[in-house]
């Protein structure tokens, strides 16, 4: 199979090589760790990253200097998600500050469960690995397949799992068996299991459920064919909309104090039902997939307006630039504050998933 088909990690080294608990002794790890804060504190451009990040690291980390390109710094958190990308310049994720913020305040299972919520935002392709013909979660399936089967050894991390790229794969999994990928295993596995995310028993590998069982309840709830998706139905897929109940009382509440008025433009009129005189949709601000990534409840007025169908579908579906336009009525229209969530990270939400 060609290799644009199959899983792809960038570069040769993981992001972090010792249990967080340990990171401080650990070079890889406080390289990624250092990567992360100068990239909060900066929200750099390529360019001033590339010409500051060594010695930032170098005088705030006492770490050696290093003469692998700048990019391998970054490359690897870019490919879970942790940092992405706005107007050129780098930016934490949502999961991404919660995990530098857990980590500052050694609060390390704190830490390990925003890390796996992003793993499961983590998709194919993405700005780290854009040559990849895939598209698909690779976490997802990953976790869920350790979840759901009792078999899962080493080698099906080298010879099968690599190479799924569609539902067909995973009703067929047991006859994938292509050439060894080693990465998967090198860079991926190796600190998911000295996390204590992943165990081996009897050289099966199992997810640790009783450490993280935030796992379990989220994708119990998901099916494989959700894990995999054409271009226009990639928000939704994102969206991990089985788990998360609305409050449809609160969401007629907000639709009525709108006095049925669309959100961006009051004039959109769309047609009249037994319930409204002009029929509205709710929607959330910041969507309830994110739920686990917010100490607040996502499903209240705060987080709620109005639209009409079609500028409903147009938040979803419509190009980036469009969407930017949207996503600023609504960061400097609402009331977001409470959240403590910026323009960017609203970007990223709509945008980059």
């Amino acid at each position: 199979m060609e290799s644009n088909f199959r899983w792809q990690v960038p570069g040769n080294a993981n992001p972090f090589s010792a249990k967080l608990e340990n990171w401080q002794n650990d070079q890889v790890s406080k390289r990624s760790i250092g990567v992360l804060e100068f990239i909060q504190n900066k929200n750099p451009t390529k360019t001033y990253f590339e010409e500051n990040i060594k010695s930032y690291l170098e005088s705030q980390y006492s770490l050696p200097k290093n003469n692998s390109l700048a990019s391998h710094f970054y490359r690897p958190l870019e490919f879970v998600g942790l940092i992405f990308w706005n107007d050129k310049r780098m930016y934490l994720s949502i999961d991404g500050k919660n995990f530098l913020k857990n980590i500052k305040e050694k609060s390390y299972q704190e830490a390990y469960i925003s890390y796996i919520l992003q793993l499961l935002k983590t998709k194919y392709p993405n700005t780290a690995t854009k040559d990849v013909k895939l598209n698909l979660f690779p976490y997802r399936i990953m976790f869920k397949l350790l979840l759901e089967k009792n078999n899962i050894t080493q080698n099906d991390f080298r010879y099968k799992i690599p190479y799924i790229k569609s539902i067909e794969d995973i009703n067929n999994y047991d006859n994938i068996n292509y050439a060894s990928y080693e990465k998967i295993i090198s860079w991926t596995v190796s600190y998911l299991l000295k996390w204590d995310i992943f165990v081996i028993e009897n050289n099966i590998y199992k997810i640790n459920e009783n450490k993280f069982p935030i796992v379990k309840d989220i994708l119990s709830k998901i099916e494989f064919e959700d894990m995999f998706f054409e271009a226009e139905t990639l928000y939704q897929k994102s969206e991990l909309r089985k788990k998360y109940k609305r409050n449809q009382s609160l969401i007629k509440e907000v639709i009525v104090k709108s006095n049925f008025k669309c959100f961006f433009d009051n004039s959109h009129i769309t047609f009249e039902t037994n319930q409204m005189n002009n029929y509205l949709e709710g929607h959330h601000i910041i969507p309830m997939c994110f739920s686990d990534s917010f100490k607040f409840n996502l499903d209240i007025e705060e987080n709620l307006v109005p639209l009409c169908p079609n500028c409903h579908r147009k938040i979803h579906l419509s190009t980036d630039k469009t969407k930017k336009e949207l996503i600023k009525d609504f960061y400097h229209k609402t009331s977001l504050n409470k959240f403590n969530i910026s323009e960017s990270d609203l970007i990223n939400i709509y945008v980059s998933n």
